[in-house]
C-alpha cells in the first residue's frame, strides 16, 4: 500500500507484533496485531446513510472534555495494519454485496483463486471469505486474469466451490458489507479471545459499524462466537464521534453493567478533523472510564482513511486513520503492566 506519510521503524515494528500470543486456530490471526458540532456531509451518520434517521447525534455536544488519567492494558483489535492492511475502499469497485463464483475448491495457502468472471473486480481492493471452518477472514486482490484471482497474501483457510466462500468487503466508501463486518467480528472475537468469560453482559459503544439502517451484522456474528451465557446491549448510534461516546459512556455503563465495552469510534473522528493527539487523549479518557466501571475495554483500530477525501486543512483521511492507529499502539505501550 502506498502511505501518505512515513511511520518510523520502531512504530510499525510495534504495529505488526501487537497481541501475537496465539493458542489455536480461532486466534490465529488477531494481532496484526472544545468540540464542535459536525458541519458537513458526513458519510457515517448525518445523511441518514447509517441508520442514524438524518440527524447528526452529535450535533448536542457542544463540548468535549478529555482529562487523560493513567490506564490500565486493554485488549487492541488491530484492524489499519491488521485485518485490513490499510485497505481502503477503492474508487470503482463495486459497492453492496457481490457474490463471486468459485469455479473449483481452493486450499488454504493458496495465492489464485478461480471464478467464473473478474469482471466486477478491481486491483488493491478487498475481498471477504468464508473458510470450510466457518471462519470469515479478509483478502487482498493483488492482479487478475478473466477468471483468476492473484491475492496479496496466501489464503488462511480452505474454501469450497460455488457462490458461498467469497464476496467483496465494502458497501460504501466507509462501510463494510455484511460479510465484511462478519470479518470483522470474527477477528475482534480471536483478539479478545484470551479475555473473554462464560454469562457476561458486552456493551458495543460505538458508530455506524455496530448499527446502521437497525442492521447489526457485527453484534450478530459476535453472539455466535462469544461464550455461552453472554448479553450484547448494542450502543451504537451512527454519526457519533469519540466525543459522543464520551458524552454517554457513564449512562450506558449505568444502564448495563458490562464485563467487557467494545468501543469503535474513527469514521466521524475524521470527518471532524480531530488530530491525533485529540484522539488520543479522547481514547484514553474513554478507557479510563470503562476501567473505572471494572469493566474490560476493548478498541477496535480505525478503518483504513478514504481515498481522496481530507479535512479543512488538507490532512487526507487516510493520513489520519494511519495515526490514529499509531496513538491505540502508543496508548496500549503506555498502559501499566503492558508486555510491551
Amino acid at each position: 500500500m502506498n502511505s501518505l506519510f512515513s511511520i518510523s521503524l520502531v512504530s510499525f515494528c510495534l504495529l505488526i507484533l501487537t497481541g501475537c500470543n496465539f493458542k489455536d486456530e480461532d486466534r490465529g490471526h488477531a494481532g496484526f496485531s472544545g468540540y464542535t458540532p459536525i458541519n458537513n456531509t458526513d458519510y457515517d451518520g448525518s445523511d441518514g446513510s447509517d441508520g442514524s434517521d438524518g440527524s447528526d447525534n452529535n450535533a448536542d455536544l457542544v463540548v468535549c472534555e478529555a482529562t487523560p488519567e493513567p490506564i490500565e492494558r486493554f485488549v487492541r483489535v488491530q484492524l489499519t495494519y491488521g485485518l485490513l492492511d490499510q485497505g481502503a475502499f477503492i474508487p470503482g469497485e463495486s459497492e453492496g454485496l457481490l457474490p463471486i463464483t468459485l469455479s473449483a475448491p481452493v486450499s488454504k495457502g493458496a495465492t489464485v483463486i478461480t471464478v467464473d468472471s473478474t469482471a466486477s473486480l478491481v486491483d488493491k481492493q478487498l475481498l471477504t471469505y468464508l473458510g470450510t471452518n466457518n471462519r470469515y477472514f479478509v483478502a487482498q486482490i493483488k492482479d487478475t486474469t478473466a477468471t483468476e484471482i492473484i491475492l496479496e497474501e496466501p489464503l488462511y483457510y480452505d474454501l469450497a466451490a460455488g457462490t458461498g466462500s467469497l464476496w467483496n468487503f465494502y458497501d460504501d466508501a466507509v462501510h463494510a458489507n455484511e460479510r465484511g463486518f462478519k470479518a470483522i467480528s470474527d477477528f475482534a472475537f480471536s483478539a479478545a479471545y484470551d479475555d473473554l468469560e462464560p454469562n457476561s453482559v458486552h456493551l458495543l459503544l460505538g458508530d455506524s459499524w455496530f448499527r446502521r439502517n437497525g442492521a447489526t451484522p457485527f453484534e450478530d456474528r459476535l453472539l455466535e462466537r462469544l461464550p455461552s451465557g453472554s448479553v450484547i446491549k448494542n450502543e451504537g448510534i451512527g454519526g457519533h464521534s469519540l466525543c459522543g461516546l464520551l458524552g454517554r459512556v457513564d449512562n450506558a455503563i449505568d444502564t448495563h453493567n458490562p464485563s467487557y465495552v467494545w468501543i469503535n469510534s474513527s469514521i466521524n473522528d475524521f470527518f471532524d478533523g480531530v488530530t491525533q493527539e485529540e484522539y488520543k487523549d479522547r481514547m484514553q479518557t474513554l478507557i479510563y472510564k470503562v476501567q473505572q466501571a471494572g469493566a474490560t475495554a476493548i478498541v477496535m483500530d480505525p478503518a483504513p482513511g478514504m481515498i481522496g477525501q481530507s479535512t479543512s486543512d488538507g490532512r487526507t483521511f487516510k493520513t489520519l486513520s494511519q495515526r490514529y492507529a499509531v496513538q491505540i499502539q502508543d496508548l496500549l505501550a503506555e498502559t501499566a503492566g503492558s508486555a510491551e
